[in-house]
């Protein structure tokens, strides 16, 4: 049969290409405004200690003044700032600093003081901050998230946002009928809203979950591929700052590649046909990602052979997770054993030693890697051929570039 690439196939990458030119373009211009001497009265939103974004007055918009004192985050400032020479300088003399924060923000702080409360050492704190409410690399401390870095596993908790899938999953467990995905839909971009950060990994994420429900309920109709820059057009809407995001590129490549393997077998009904396919996205996963990925870190290979295992610990952490948040973290039946899995999680973890090899991988040649790695996916037919070729394609970058 003939496939026809226009419009297709071709259709939607042409699209997100063109968004991320347009966006890079449009950022990267530079605004001079020539500013008088002397004093401006600021309203600006704290988005970083020491940084403000001016909303007004208009000609100030956008711009970032670093002050010389610490602020509160997400607090707002009001005041004046004093412009010599072209150049804003601020002082606390100044600034009148004073917090407010919305129902939305108390809420999430409430709920987070109240896991916090109830978790028994650092490790359940941190590992329930990463998963359940979205904060990623922030909340892990510096030996453990090492561990999850040096033994390719940072994935499982940031970078491709497969913990948003597996809460939609089983938030989809609470309903019936038809259109259960919809209220489990519309149960995460609450939850996700109220009590997440928005980092890139989730937004795409959920924008992913957001167009397959609905197309499925609209038109019974789902394409994985469309779906995937639909979504990523989405996140960009959402951010346009997200397209200089590394978070953001992993996502998206370690997403599409999995998508295209998906694409070309047959997926097992098994439990161990399933944990055999883990390991195989984890390689996928892996290999994808490598040349980006070297550039952070070491990449261990012996990681696909523990990600089907620990993928089961997080999921089983994920239900416990959301039991607990719809009871307020108030019952020891929950709260208990979710300390246990998070401890032992973070114990097994960075306690492992999978080997982790360095690379010093060109941008160029690990693009053509990339390419490589792509039409090996799509022109083996034969699984267990496609994954040796997978292997052989480690074991060359490993020959040409490992240290």
């Amino acid at each position: 049969m003939k496939i026809q690439l226009w419009p297709n196939v071709l259709l939607y990458p042409l699209l997100f290409l063109i968004f991320i030119l347009f966006f890079a373009f449009s950022n990267n211009k530079i605004h001079k405004t020539k500013i008088k001497d002397g004093f401006y009265k600021i309203e600006g939103k704290v988005l970083k200690p020491k940084e403000v974004e001016i909303l007004s007055p208009k000609h100030l918009e956008g711009k970032i003044v670093n002050l010389n004192i610490k602020l509160p985050k997400d607090s707002y400032v009001r005041g004046y700032i004093k412009v010599k020479n072209g150049v804003v300088k601020t002082s606390k003399d100044f600034l009148e600093i004073y917090e407010s924060k919305s129902v939305k923000t108390n809420l999430k702080d409430i709920l987070k003081n109240r896991f916090k409360s109830t978790t028994e050492n650092d490790w359940s704190k941190d590992i329930g901050l990463a998963l359940l409410f979205g904060e990623g690399t922030k909340a892990l401390p510096e030996d453990l998230l090492t561990s999850f870095s040096v033994n390719s596993l940072i994935f499982l908790l940031i970078m491709s946002g497969i913990h948003i899938d597996m809460i939609f999953r089983n938030l989809s467990k609470l309903f019936f009928g038809e259109h259960k995905e919809v209220f489990a839909l519309l149960m995460l971009i609450l939850y996700v809203g109220i009590f997440m950060e928005h980092g890139a990994p989730i937004i795409r994420a959920v924008s992913y979950l957001t167009v397959g429900v609905l197309l499925k309920a609209l038109y019974r109709y789902t394409n994985p591929i469309k779906q995937f820059f639909v979504s990523g057009l989405m996140s960009l809407c959402f951010n346009a700052s997200f397209y200089k995001s590394v978070g953001f590129w992993l996502s998206m490549i370690i997403t599409f590649y999995i998508l295209i393997y998906l694409n070309t077998i047959d997926i097992p009904k098994t439990f161990l046909g399933k944990l055999m396919l883990s390991s195989e996205l984890s390689l996928v996963a892996i290999l994808s990602s490598m040349f980006i990925i070297s550039k952070l870190g070491p990449i261990s290979f012996l990681a696909v052979f523990v990600v089907p295992f620990l993928l089961i610990i997080v999921e089983i952490y994920l239900v416990l997770g959301l039991l607990n948040i719809l009871t307020i973290f108030s019952l020891p039946t929950f709260y208990i054993p979710l300390n246990k899995i998070a401890y032992y999680f973070g114990d097994l973890v960075y306690n492992l030693n999978l080997k982790p090899m360095y690379f010093k991988i060109p941008v160029y040649y690990g693009i053509l890697f990339d390419i490589t790695l792509l039409f090996a996916i799509f022109l083996i037919k034969d699984r267990i051929l496609k994954i040796f070729s997978m292997v052989v394609l480690f074991g060359i970058a490993y020959t040409m570039w490992g240290l």
